[in-house]
């Protein structure tokens, strides 16, 4: 059984941050909720592992790839692949953790013969 579409419900925009409906755009041109009207969306890289470019179009965002073409903007957020994400693994120090500090009395000094 096929449901007709009411007026208003064409197309419903989520915010990609929180998956709320998007009302407002932020400097980037990205429908986003009201909650997150400052924050911008972070570079995403390709499968390929270039760079991918934000543009904006007729029919909302989407994703450049010099290598590849026009991507969509929903899946290259389901894909995942953030530029800041690959920085952190690729620069990450690890975590010295401090020795404990164990202290003996003389009462315990016989356990530890």
């Amino acid at each position: 059984m096929r449901i007709p579409k009411k007026y208003g419900e064409s197309q419903i925009l989520k915010c990609p941050f929180c998956e709320k409906r998007a009302l407002v755009k932020n400097k980037q041109g990205v429908p986003v909720c009201a909650g997150h009207a400052r924050q911008e969306v972070h570079e995403m890289l390709c499968a390929c592992k270039s760079v991918l470019e934000l543009k904006k179009g007729k029919w909302g965002p989407y994703y450049h790839c010099h290598k590849c073409g026009n991507q969509n903007f929903k899946r290259v957020l389901e894909m995942g692949h953030s530029n800041k994400t690959e920085q952190a693994q690729t620069y990450s120090v690890p975590v010295q953790e401090k020795p404990k500090e164990i202290s003996i009395t003389t009462n315990d000094a016989q356990w530890f013969d």
